[in-house]
């Protein structure tokens, strides 16, 4: 959605039904909401930044261009619209490449039905993610599909998408050891095609950290005297 729509769309939720449920902030760093139903036990998610969390910004900035090749259609009679098949492929492996580290087979399995047994425009899907810097998570996300599905690709596409060796050697090396925050968070970095916007994620990991120690150091003190009057 556009975010100058956030609250009418909130507003609608809440009429019909839905609560949100997810915590605050997850507005400010996630550009995310969750909402769900106890009548009908369904979640919506809203999203309006489609690469959503705050390390990437002014890295990765894809929702504007997707928004412009919007496709319209009818939803229960009523007009609509949705992301292009080019950009719905390319948002699915942003999101399970680069997000969620190609954890679950939720996202294969919907590259699978995206792309299996339609004539796609490979050239513009490869030219779109090397504007916007994405064909990392594309190239691990296309790779993974193809592995656990029956997914065909023509044969050029990972070929074009894969990065240098020693690149794909570290990120193959820490998604296999993707259990701790800082080691996924490495790997993000390494998935950026610039080395000096690997930089910037990695700073913003520190800084990230630095605020979350402090905050812990504050909240520590702050117990101190209640903790000696007891």
């Amino acid at each position: 959605v556009k975010k100058e729509d956030l609250d009418r769309i909130t507003d609608i939720l809440k009429e019909l039904g839905y609560t949100e449920v997810s915590p605050r902030m997850q507005r400010v760093y996630g550009c995310d909401a969750t909402f769900s139903s106890k009548d009908n036990g369904c979640s919506v998610d809203i999203h309006w930044d489609l690469c959503q969390y705050e390390r990437f910004k002014g890295i990765i900035d894809v929702t504007g261009d997707f928004w412009l090749r919007a496709v319209g259609f009818n939803l229960d009679s009523l007009p609509a619209r949705t992301l292009s098949i080019e950009d719905h492929i390319l948002y699915v492996s942003l999101h399970y490449g680069l997000i969620h580290l190609l954890y679950g087979l939720n996202g294969a399995y919907d590259l699978f039905y995206l792309i299996n047994s339609r004539i796609l425009n490979w050239e513009k899907i490869i030219s779109s993610a090397k504007k916007h810097g994405i064909e990392i998570p594309l190239y691990y996300s296309l790779q993974k599909a193809r592995k656990i599905t029956s997914l065909k690709l023509p044969d050029f596409v990972l070929e074009r998408l894969k990065p240098n060796p020693f690149k794909r050697r570290l990120i193959d090396y820490l998604l296999f050891r993707r259990k701790t925050f800082v080691l996924r968070y490495l790997c993000q970095a390494l998935m950026m095609r610039d080395f000096s916007d690997t930089c910037k994620v990695l700073w913003r990991l520190l800084k990230g950290v630095r605020r979350q120690y402090r905050r812990s150091i504050q909240a520590t003190l702050k117990n101190i005297p209640e903790a000696i009057r007891t």
